[in-house]
């Protein structure tokens, strides 16, 4: 069991799959529990702030760049440090869509966990600072610092969630789709790379490919539905013609009597 559970770990698609699981509970957990006992640990409830602060900011950023390259729309990002009817320090922000927008739910999907990856990437990236001596130690206590503040802001809040779900319920058999295509799509990557032994520079790049190849199938299942579509109302217009055509030809006008030597009765 535990060598199945090393191999997912280590393994370019599957890993993330299961470290990304892990950070979204270390960060809700983290945030919890910092931001409710901050104003019981004295003067460093500032430091608490400040961390969070900063996970605020590269949670909206998440989103706002993600959005960006989904093609979504986007109106402005806000990030605030103060509430806005209380004025007490409580670090949120939002990033609002132009005209009000509706997203698929995939897009909606991307968008909601886009500050999980991101700030979990960020953080293994900072951390492999923080442990490399050849770095001064200012650079990796900053380093450590920008981990726990990754931490704090990488999981999706509760509005993103209810955003999403929203997005599901919206059109669920299109969703339903959509969950269909990446199942395959990523599924179809898997099965590439492990059976010719494929390995990217970068675990993001798998993901990439996949998306790829989800436009790639939608666009195919799309073209294939319209020759069905096509084929089927030729097919509908051929019978159509026949059938009229049996109420459009000429009808049988009888001759007239006279003509056939035949006298007409008067009356």
């Amino acid at each position: 069991m535990l060598e199945v559970l090393i191999y997912l770990l280590l393994d370019p698609m599957f890993g993330p799959l299961i470290i990304l699981p892990l950070a979204f509970i270390v960060s809700y957990a983290l945030w919890s529990i910092l931001m409710r006992a901050r104003n019981k640990i004295g003067p460093f409830r500032h430091i608490v702030n400040g961390l969070a602060f900063v996970g605020v900011i590269v949670h909206e950023l998440s989103h706002f760049l993600i959005c960006k390259l989904l093609g979504v729309p986007t109106d402005k990002i806000k990030v605030k440090l103060l509430d806005e009817v209380t004025r007490q320090v409580n670090p949120h922000g939002s990033v609002s869509l132009k005209n009000d927008k509706k997203m698929s739910f995939m897009q909606d999907f991307m968008v909601t966990f886009a500050p999980l990856y991101i700030s979990t990437w960020l953080f293994f990236w900072s951390l492999s600072i923080v442990l490399t001596p050849s770095f001064d130690d200012f650079i990796r206590v900053l380093a450590g610092l920008f981990c726990a503040s990754l931490l704090m802001g990488a999981a999706p809040s509760h509005q993103d969630f209810v955003t999403m779900v929203a997005s599901f319920k919206s059109d669920p058999r299109y969703s339903i789709y959509q969950i269909f295509l990446v199942l395959l799509s990523g599924l179809s990557i898997w099965l590439i790379t492990t059976y010719y032994n494929i390995r990217l520079a970068f675990n993001f790049l798998y993901f990439v490919i996949i998306g790829f190849l989800y436009f790639i199938l939608k666009y195919l299942f799309r073209g294939i539905n319209k020759l069905i579509f096509l084929s089927r109302s030729e097919g509908l217009s051929t019978s159509n013609r026949v059938k009229l055509g049996a109420f459009t030809r000429k009808r049988f006008k009888p001759a007239k009597p006279y003509k056939l030597g035949i006298e007409e009765p008067h009356w």
